[in-house]
């Protein structure tokens, strides 16, 4: 009876130590240091506490679909190289990879609908970002200061971008494809080595500093019909754009003003307020350096607007570059060299 007793004693221990050993085996191969929430059946990845440098993010945890990277999932994680986001992912959440400036590849697959905003928030070593056709929006700030970003091409589906690639100082060459209709407030501001792009003839507005500080942008085709903020492309090369009367926007106390110092923050509601170390150093990497040549976002609302103090009528058309009338169409004329 003894013998019984130890015998299965010794097999419940071995047991035990199996379960235990698989346990720890399956934690590593599918999570992989990844925190999570599951909704409905689904994934969503909310956190990484790993360290490695080159990331795989699993299609499955726990037997389930992982179909989103969550709000601020990576936020901070300076020491990441490259990240592999499976086809199952459908959102890259707001802040998702925000201040992983050694990130250099985040290949973003085909199910990918959305990217929130500030996703590459500060992303400044990534060289190459394919948008795939699948994404339809793609937030505010989305890829701000991915100033090693040398090429993109916004896909058809891409209806409008707000602030997108603002100061992404090393983008060169920018495709737009018809589809897009709102090149938004500050979409490419302070792209200092783009050259060229065309306006595709889908589009009907483009907005506040739009093209703010691109230096080196020649002259783009704009049709009359395009509602064109007056200093939509202050700051390039000279630039002399006829809009229809009726339609000119005014630089008024219902436009967005100039300040003169300040930068944009990163979204509040990201996950910045969790790592605070992470938070410090992503601002301190915002330096004065901007304050010249970057028009402040902070005072922007949520529709692009804010309120400023009302200019005199002939201040108000030397700061957007009104010249005068076209007498033989009645279209208020403007131009937009560096200095005037």
């Amino acid at each position: 009876m003894k013998y019984l007793k130890r015998l299965a004693a010794a097999f419940i221990a071995a047991a035990l130590a199996v379960t235990a050993v698989s346990f720890i085996v399956s934690a590593e191969d599918t999570s992989d240091m990844f925190e999570y929430s599951e909704t409905d059946g689904k994934i969503t990845v909310t956190d990484y506490t790993g360290s490695k440098e080159n990331v795989e993010i699993p299609s499955q945890i726990g037997g389930k679909p992982v179909v989103a990277v969550g709000d601020g999932a990576f936020y901070g994680c300076f020491n990441i190289r490259s990240v592999t986001i499976p086809d199952s992912v459908e959102i890259i959440g707001n802040s998702a990879f925000e201040g992983c400036d050694s990130l250099v590849t985040a290949a973003l697959p085909d199910s990918v609908s959305r990217i929130g905003s500030s996703a590459f928030f500060n992303c400044s070593s990534i060289t190459q970002m394919d948008i795939p056709d699948s994404v339809k929006s793609i937030g505010s700030m989305a890829f701000y200061n991915c100033s090693s970003l040398r090429t993109v091409e916004i896909p058809s589906s891409v209806t409008e971008l707000d602030g997108a690639f603002w100061h992404c100082s090393g983008l060169t060459s920018v495709t737009l494809h018809d589809g897009l209709i709102n090149i938004g407030n500050f979409a490419f501001a302070n792209c200092t080595s783009l050259t060229s792009v065309t306006i595709p003839s889908s589009v009907t507005i483009i907005g506040t500093y739009a093209f703010y500080g691109c230096s080196k942008l020649a002259e783009p085709e704009v049709d009359p019909l395009v509602t064109v903020a007056p200093d939509a492309f202050e700051g390039c090369l000279g630039k002399v754009v006829y809009l229809p009367e009726a339609d000119v926007p005014q630089a008024d106390s219902d436009s967005v003003t100039k300040p003169e110092t300040e930068v944009p923050q990163a979204n509040s509601g990201s996950a910045a307020e969790t790592k605070e170390d992470a938070s410090q150093a992503n601002a301190d990497s915002m330096t004065d350096a901007d304050e010249d040549v970057v028009p402040a976002m902070a005072n922007v609302s949520a529709e692009g607007n804010t309120a400023a103090p009302a200019k005199e009528e002939d201040d108000e058309k030397k700061e957007t570059g009104y010249i005068g009338e076209d007498i033989s169409s009645g279209a208020g004329i403007y131009i937009y060299p560096e200095l005037f």
